[in-house]
């Protein structure tokens, strides 16, 4: 009985580690999807108007 509640316990904190993985998996892809579509914007930003851009950074 004892070594089935402790296989339980360790199934349930894989599925915990799991999901904390994914997690911070898609979060760091979302990051970077954004940070690629700031950077994109800033570049165009950049060549419309060098020095206003400058100003608001």
């Amino acid at each position: 009985m004892k070594g089935k509640k402790a296989r339980k316990n360790g199934v349930e904190m894989n599925q915990s580690t799991l999901n904390s993985y994914t997690f911070s998996l898609s979060h760091g892809v979302q990051a970077m999807i954004t940070c690629g579509i700031l950077s994109h914007i800033s570049d165009a930003v950049n060549n419309l108007d060098k020095h206003d851009r400058h100003e608001q950074c």
